[in-house]
């Protein structure tokens, strides 16, 4: 996520809560550290611009055998991801 990772953390702690960012950046562990990532957060939000197709199916495919609500969000502003959460909440 890069820069607006901070801007997130800081975002989500401000409002009493905690973000819990997943990259492709751990090499070949990467599915594996994805689903320990998601098992441990109450819901999975997919940022459509960062990650690839099939990464994002395999947040889905992992978020469904979970039993996490998720949702996707197209943009890097606060208040679409904010909506993507709301969304993946009220499903």
């Amino acid at each position: 996520m890069g820069v607006r990772e901070s801007e997130y953390t800081e975002y989500f702690k401000e409002n009493n809560g905690t973000i819990i960012v997943h990259d492709k950046k751990s090499g070949r562990k990467w599915l594996k550290n994805l689903e320990a990532a998601i098992r441990r957060v109450d819901v999975v939000i997919i940022g459509q611009q960062q990650v690839s197709h099939s990464q994002s199916q395999n947040a889905i495919a992992l978020a469904k055998e979970y039993n996490k609500p998720h949702a996707t969000f197209k943009s890097y502003g606060k208040q679409d991801l904010m909506k993507s959460i709301i969304t993946a909440l009220e499903k």
